[in-house]
């Protein structure tokens, strides 16, 4: 275990701070090839939930939390001519019906918000536990098998300039070597998360981290160019629904635009998260969301500031798509990507 993930900063002033689910019908000639999913689960303890967030070209605005362009960019930007923001949204075995009924709500709350960024369902990976068949929209079972075929698949099609977003949801604990991510198959360890984040090319990449002891992810993930946010440090455990709160704020930018210039940023999710936890444990707060943006594989527990021990600047401006507003791709950029995923093999 790295002794660093351990390492807390804490601000000044101590304070901590579903949707219906729809899938996609498939991906056409160009789609990635599946086998049957892989069911065989792990059972670890803590609810645990990755998310990795980057930015964007732009569209117009859709309704129902749509992100709203500022004054000065009220002209749409021309669809670009490849694809540059992706996704990755995984929710893992729940070991339950009703956390399996919460991963559900995140995996599809996550989605939509995405969609409404204007990432295209051809650049928005998605993984999850089901029984029988893969339904819409899901490309296949939440496996480590299938997660490492699809960071093998962005560090070859991603460029230095593209954004990806990273979402993983499930369980997780602590092991005898390093903390773990509990899948279908197994579990992958912190390094070889952060592995999996370091290789890929896209300079400038948000990973936000929500399991339990999640900050012991930290230090892997974390880099030049990332903003990196757990929901707790790596003592902790996971007791209030911190990552629903984290993606509301972006599907209700009425409520998460707290400076209210028109849309959300990374910091104004986080701190937004904050306030399930205010509301269970008062000013005994037990659980501390991180927040690590300059590289230094340290979090720091930011309450309600702005900015502390130089954390915090990069993720005040760190959003979805570029400025906050919708995308939009040509379509020969999404056949290019549809070719592309094509070579990708799922279970």
């Amino acid at each position: 275990m790295n002794t660093a993930a351990s390492r807390l900063r804490v601000s000044a002033t101590p304070e901590t701070t579903s949707l219906p689910r729809q899938r996609r019908t498939g991906r056409g000639a160009g789609g990635r090839q599946r086998t049957s999913p892989l069911r065989r689960a792990t059972a670890l303890v803590c609810v645990c939930a990755i998310v990795l967030a980057s930015r964007a070209p732009a569209q117009q605005p859709e309704p129902n939390g749509a992100p709203r362009p500022d004054a000065a960019s009220a002209d749409a930007a021309p669809p670009g001519e490849r694809v540059t923001h992706f996704a990755v949204v995984c929710t893992g075995p729940a070991f339950g019906e009703r956390l399996a009924k919460l991963y559900e709500g995140v995996n599809e709350g996550m989605y939509r918000v995405l969609r409404r960024h204007g990432y295209p369902d051809e650049a928005i990976y998605r993984f999850a536990e089901y029984q029988g068949d893969k339904p819409p929209r899901i490309d296949g079972a939440a496996t480590v098998k299938n997660l490492r075929a699809t960071f093998a698949h962005l560090k070859r099609i991603v460029e230095p300039d593209d954004r990806v977003f990273v979402l993983v949801v499930g369980h997780g604990s602590p092991g005898e070597a390093d903390y773990g991510y509990a899948l279908l198959d197994g579990k992958v360890a912190a390094p070889e998360f952060g592995d999996w984040i370091s290789a890929l090319p896209a300079r400038n990449a948000t990973v936000v981290i929500h399991p339990c002891h999640g900050g012991a992810f930290l230090p892997r993930a974390s880099g030049p160019g990332r903003v990196v946010v757990t929901s707790v440090n790596a003592d902790e455990v996971n007791g209030v629904p911190w990552a629903e709160a984290f993606i509301e704020a972006f599907a209700k930018p009425d409520q998460g635009d707290a400076d209210g210039d028109g849309r959300v940023s990374v910091l104004e999710a986080y701190r937004a998260a904050l306030a399930p936890g205010r509301e269970r444990y008062g000013d005994d707060l037990r659980e501390h969301p991180l927040l690590d943006d300059n590289g230094d594989r340290i979090g720091t527990f930011l309450g309600n500031k702005a900015a502390f021990n130089g954390d915090g600047p990069r993720a005040a401006h760190r959003f979805l798509s570029p400025g906050g507003r919708p995308m939009t791709f040509a379509p020969e950029a999404l056949t290019e990507l549809e070719r592309a995923n094509a070579r990708l093999t799922l279970d």
